[in-house]
């Protein structure tokens, strides 16, 4: 099973969420993040691939929840991390298509066609966010 990582960034209750330019997920909109290099850890990949996919720097906080995602023959486990907000203005970079920071709300309008379990983990993000 292969092993990926997402970083899931708040600010001011709006998640940064990349649109992927690739399979994949082509078009669909979810968290910044791909698969773990070779020894990395699942806060080091979503932090790396945060930087990758959209120019930002940032630390990860916590692991929110580990997913099992099926592609291919054998799937991978999806671990989703909580990262700071950093400053900056993000922009589409690597794999990602645009870039936007969106609302729980706007989410759920159906504006951003989004990945499985986006909702869900922003909630979980939500509830978790440091005040």
């Amino acid at each position: 099973m292969l092993r990926a990582a997402a970083a899931v960034v708040l600010r001011e209750g709006r998640a940064l969420l990349v649109q992927r330019g690739k399979m994949p997920n082509k078009d669909l909109w979810a968290y910044p993040g791909g698969s773990c290099e070779p020894g990395e850890t699942a806060e080091d990949c979503a932090v790396r691939e945060l930087a990758e996919e959209t120019g930002l720097i940032a630390s990860a906080v916590s692991t929110l929840t580990t997913l099992t995602i099926p592609h291919r023959a054998s799937g991978y486990r999806l671990q989703m991390v909580l990262c700071d907000a950093p400053d900056g203005i993000p922009g589409a970079a690597s794999d990602a298509a645009d870039v936007a920071w969106v609302s729980r709300p706007e989410m759920a309008e159906g504006r951003y066609p989004l990945c499985p379990a986006v909702l869900d983990v922003m909630d979980l993000a939500l509830a978790r966010q440091p005040r």
